[in-house]
């Protein structure tokens, strides 16, 4: 009778350990399942952020600045999908997209200038930190050049690109897109 008890209980014992051993497999199991899961939600948000980051990177170019002159508050609000905070002169910063705009006084209140020091803008292969001679060699000649105040014009299309640039180094630093040729 002892022999069967002993038995018994060791057959329960073999059984409890190997339900607990299965168990523990399928725990690690699960928690592999996870790891693989959590790996490809991070490679997943890897490709969301690098191919927003592209998105932006086309979006700097000087081309989708052009396309806000013109525009009304509204429609300019609407377009940057961001509030501005108010700056001088009744113009607007709109800090994400690191401009600031001014409105035209004849009463229309349509954008007339556009200002940036954002260094990663393309402007047609050229960007601000550039020197201004880069800038002449894809823009041409300026249309109005002033060495003293360091700036010069470039007429491009229907606007006008106002560089301005440190004297001394020849660095360019920011730049204004206007609608007419005074900044």
């Amino acid at each position: 009778m002892k022999k069967s008890i002993r038995i018994i209980l060791a057959t329960a014992c073999i059984i409890g350990l190997v339900g607990c051993g299965a168990n523990n497999t399928t725990n690690s199991k699960s928690s592999e399942n996870q790891n693989v899961e959590q790996k490809e939600n991070s490679n997943n948000t890897k490709n969301l952020n690098d191919e927003n980051k592209e998105n932006q990177t086309s979006d700097n170019n000087y081309e989708t600045y052009l396309k806000l002159i013109g525009l009304n508050k509204e429609e300019l609000i609407s377009t940057l999908e961001e509030e501005p905070s108010p700056i001088d002169e009744d113009g607007l910063e709109f800090s994400a997209a690191e401009i600031r705009v001014w409105f035209d006084i004849n009463g229309q209140d349509s954008v007339s200038q556009i200002f940036t020091q954002n260094k990663e803008i393309d402007f047609n292969g050229v960007k601000i930190g550039a020197k201004i001679s880069d800038f002449k060699n894809i823009f041409g000649e300026p249309i109005e050049e002033d060495r003293s105040s360091a700036y010069s014009n470039f007429k491009y299309n229907d606007i006008v690109l106002s560089v301005y640039y440190n004297s001394e180094t020849q660095e360019t630093f920011s730049i204004y897109i206007l609608n007419n040729s005074k900044p």
